[in-house]
């Protein structure tokens, strides 16, 4: 190779490095045949803790949880059916599981790629676990709140009614006591007002 085409390819390499190796956030390309990771960034590899030669021999359904797997393989038929090189696409939320177990919820965004001579999906995977926890306590404290509305405003209105109950039965009980009839009181309040 000559010189500059050889420094050009180090450039190459440096920014794919940069662009995905280095990338913070989880990235992998899957084969499209297999559903097998044909690479992943270190970030992938610190995230979910498997070494990166683990990684390689798995496919994108060993880190899901057995419960999800029909669903991402229907999402993947749809996705390759309509695929144009080049596409981008947002696919949602999915759960992953880590090297020890433990469920993670992941917002994916991918596009599609040709890796080494094959077609592939760059995968980018952003973990939204706290995010998706803090929305679910946030709807329980709301639902907990509109039952906790709901209980006071029921107590509210029985008590409401009883003092009105009450207020009627003493006004009566003062009534007969004094002899005066029901339209004198009306009249009487409607001037004090």
């Amino acid at each position: 190779m000559e010189r500059p085409r050889i420094e050009a390819w180090h450039e190459q390499e440096a920014s794919y490095s940069l662009l995905f190796v280095q990338n913070p956030t989880p990235m992998w390309l899957i084969d499209d045949e297999t559903l097998a990771f044909l690479e992943v960034n270190d970030a992938a590899v610190r995230h979910y803790g498997y070494m990166r030669e683990e990684f390689l021999r798995m496919a994108l359904k060993d880190i899901r949880p057995p419960e999800d797997i029909p669903r991402l393989l229907a999402y993947y038929q749809r996705a390759l059916e309509a695929q144009c090189q080049g596409r981008i696409g947002q696919a949602g939320l999915w759960r992953h599981r880590t090297k020890d177990g433990t469920l993670i919820d992941v917002d994916i965004n991918w596009s599609t790629v040709v890796f080494r001579g094959r077609k592939a999906h760059l995968i980018i995977a952003h973990d939204v676990t706290e995010r998706v926890r803090a929305e679910a306590a946030l709807r329980a404290s709301y639902e907990e709140l509109g039952r906790r509305v709901q209980e006071r405003t029921a107590a509210l209105a029985r008590t409401n009614a009883a003092l009105q109950a009450e207020v009627a039965e003493r006004a009566r009980g003062l009534r007969r006591r004094c002899g005066i009839r029901r339209s004198a009181c009306v009249y009487a309040f409607r001037r004090a007002r």
